[in-house]
């Protein structure tokens, strides 16, 4: 039904620019206010008709930086107009690149309180590998405590969050976090046991010192 409702609302969004384009207005105010306003309609119904509550990918500023490339590529449509031929139907079509904000943009990914029922997926045990161990999202989320969740959201408050990327759901996220904080705390793990042993082996040292001489 949403699918239909989709279709539906990309035909209506082209038409409104249709009437705006060639019946409202005239000369480049028609050609950019058409282009516009059709776009940003389709956008806006894109979000209404998401499956699921969506959150934005990638920080408010990388949010917005993408958007005003859109924005680039559809004046630049309006303003090259002379140029490219059957403009005055190409111009209809320009609501089709909305999906790919969308999907670019945003993500119906969330992180679970409950374990999911959704399908398995992993993250690379070294992200810089493309091969090798891999762990599920699903055991990582599941196995983390309620101090690695606010962790994890205090990390989300960042500006700039480490293991963002476009596309990528919150969810995959939080499992590339924390496979990486698994490996801070193992590596504070082995230099804390490290000094232990070495401290272990300084003081059976002294001790044995004096019954040799």
């Amino acid at each position: 039904m949403k699918n239909v409702a989709r279709y539906v609302g990309f035909v209506v969004c082209s038409l409104i620019g249709f009437v705006i384009g060639y019946f409202l207005l005239t000369g480049a105010a028609a050609a950019y206010t058409s282009v516009l306003v059709s776009y940003h309609l389709y956008l806006l119904l894109l979000i209404l008709l998401s499956d699921q509550k969506r959150t934005v990918a990638l920080p408010v500023g990388q949010t917005f930086m993408t958007h005003l490339a859109f924005l680039g590529v559809l004046v630049g449509m309006p303003f090259l107009r002379d140029h490219i031929p059957f403009f005055g139907i190409i111009r209809l079509l320009v609501p089709a690149l909305a999906p790919f904000e969308v999907k670019w943009l945003f993500s119906t990914d969330k992180v679970p309180e409950k374990p999911s029922t959704e399908a398995v997926r992993t993250v690379p045990a070294d992200p810089k590998k493309k091969k090798g161990e891999t762990y599920s999202i699903d055991d990582l989320i599941n196995a983390a405590s309620a101090q690695d969740h606010e962790m994890f959201l205090a990390y989300m408050r960042q500006p700039n969050r480490t293991f963002s990327r476009p596309g990528r759901g919150i969810r995959e996220e939080y499992g590339y976090w924390l496979v990486d904080l698994a490996k801070k705390r193992a590596a504070i793990a082995a230099t804390v046991a490290s000094s232990a042993a070495t401290a272990s082996s300084s003081g059976a040292t002294n001790t044995t010192s004096p019954a040799g001489q």
